[in-house]
C-alpha cells in the first residue's frame, strides 16, 4: 500500500478519518477505530497526553501517530515519522482531531455539563483539548 490514497486522504467524522500533511511522505489519513484505541491504551495510559502533543515525548508521539496510520498506511512506522519528522504542531492538532472523532463523531468534544454557578465549558476538561483544534466542527 503506498503512503498516499490514490484519491488523497479521507476526510469523515462519522468514521474519524482525518487527513495530515506528514511533509515528504505526503497527505495521509489518520484513523483511530477502536482496534487503534486498544493499540493506543498502552502508550496514553500512563503519560501526559498534552506533553506528549505538545513535543516533550517525539518517540510517544510518533508511536500514537503510527497506529492512527496504520489501517490507511500501514508502511508509516514511527521509525520513519521520527525520520522524516514532519512539523509537530499541525500533525498534533490533527490527532487531536481524530481522536475526537473516534470517541465523539466530531472535531471536539461536546460542552462539558453546566455545574452549579458555572457555565458549560467547550471541551469539558477532556485531556484532548489540550491542543488548539483546526477550529473546524
Amino acid at each position: 500500500m503506498s503512503s498516499v490514497n490514490a484519491s488523497g486522504p479521507a476526510d469523515s467524522p462519522i468514521t474519524g478519518e482525518t487527513p495530515v500533511d506528514l511533509g515528504t511522505l505526503g497527505r495521509c489519513t489518520l484513523r483511530y477505530d477502536w482496534r487503534a484505541q486498544a493499540q493506543l491504551q498502552p502508550l496514553v495510559s500512563e503519560c501526559d497526553l498534552a506533553a506528549v502533543l505538545a513535543g516533550h515525548e517525539p518517540e510517544r508521539f510518533a508511536a500514537i501517530v503510527a497506529v492512527g496510520l496504520r489501517r490507511h498506511h500501514p508502511t508509516i512506522t514511527a521509525e520513519r515519522l521520527l525520520d522524516v519528522s514532519p512539523p509537530l504542531t499541525p500533525v498534533a492538532r490533527a490527532v487531536v482531531v481524530a481522536l475526537n472523532r473516534a470517541r465523539f463523531g466530531r472535531d471536539t468534544p461536546p460542552p462539558a455539563p453546566a455545574t452549579e454557578g458555572a457555565e458549560a465549558s467547550e471541551g469539558g476538561g477532556d485531556p484532548l483539548s489540550a491542543v488548539p483544534s483546526s477550529g473546524r466542527t
